[in-house]
């Protein structure tokens, strides 16, 4: 019996076999039950008793507590978001099931790949709360991120759902450079362990002027709004700075590296090499 289906958009497929890359999970799934063969052989039966030719050495359990047990966190309840800066509770990754696990991220990578995080640019004015700039060098991917972001968050993210750190004294023979962290911020409440994924960029100046009049102006005022731009790779400045609007936000993460946990979120600025715009 022939078998067919209807695939009603060209963009489907696209989407299908280029970014979830159905191919290859397709080969990879596959592929685990010819390793199974090839090590096991090709009439392993059906369970370990087949498998057995008599007097293995056995190894008994002998654990008398459980795995994680005392490290304080609630089994099946740990939220990766427990401190200020984000810290998960130790061990909750081992005591929560899979399906209660997730990925929180404001960040569509195949869109960001595509934009190139290039830099920040910080603008300020007596009147108004300063601006934080995220420069990239492919406009399209620009702007698909900022309408993105402004259907999701409008034009006051009143969630907090964007996380963005700034993280100082990552270089000691460069003191004024410094990394800004773009990610989430797992909501609180919600069950089970949630993993949240962004993006980071180092950004080198000679001097910290900028940031500290824009970390000045920001609180003076409490907020600060926070906006896409783009610039051509080779480009002096950003084009068109007001075209897409901003959206207001409150929460600003400023620390030191040496101040940073193992469970924090933003441990991903600590990277020799951290995955960059």
């Amino acid at each position: 019996m022939t078998r067919a289906f209807h695939i009603g958009r060209l963009e489907a497929i696209e989407t299908l076999f280029g970014e979830e890359r159905a191919l290859d999970r397709a080969l990879n799934f596959a592929g685990s039950i010819v390793v199974t063969a090839s090590v096991l052989g090709h009439d392993q039966g059906a369970g370990l008793k087949a498998l057995s030719k008599g007097g293995e050495r056995a190894f008994p359990y002998v654990r008398t507590i459980a795995f994680a047990e005392g490290n304080g966190s609630r089994s099946g309840d740990a939220n990766a978001a427990e401190s200020e800066h984000g810290s998960a509770a130790e061990g909750a990754v081992y005591q929560t099931r899979h399906d209660r696990m997730r990925v929180e991220s404001v960040v569509h990578v195949p869109v960001w790949d595509k934009a190139r995080w290039r830099g920040v640019l910080y603008m300020t004015a007596e009147a108004v709360p300063p601006v934080m700039l995220l420069i990239f060098t492919d406009l399209a991917a620009a702007d698909e991120i900022w309408l993105g972001w402004s259907h999701a968050f409008g034009k006051v993210d009143e969630s907090e759902r964007i996380r963005v750190s700034v993280v100082r004294q990552v270089d000691p023979e460069h003191p004024a450079w410094y990394r800004v962290v773009i990610g989430a911020n797992p909501r609180t409440g919600s069950p089970g362990l949630a993993f949240a994924l962004g993006r980071v960029l180092t950004v080198n100046p000679d001097s910290d002027i900028n940031l500290e009049r824009f970390l000045a102006d920001y609180r003076m005022h409490g907020s600060y709004y926070l906006g896409v731009g783009f610039a051509p790779q080779d480009a002096v400045g950003p084009e068109d700075t007001k075209r897409r609007g901003f959206i207001q936000k409150k929460q600003l993460i400023v620390l030191n590296a040496s101040d940073i946990g193992p469970n924090d979120l933003e441990v991903v600025a600590l990277s020799e090499q951290p995955p960059e715009g």
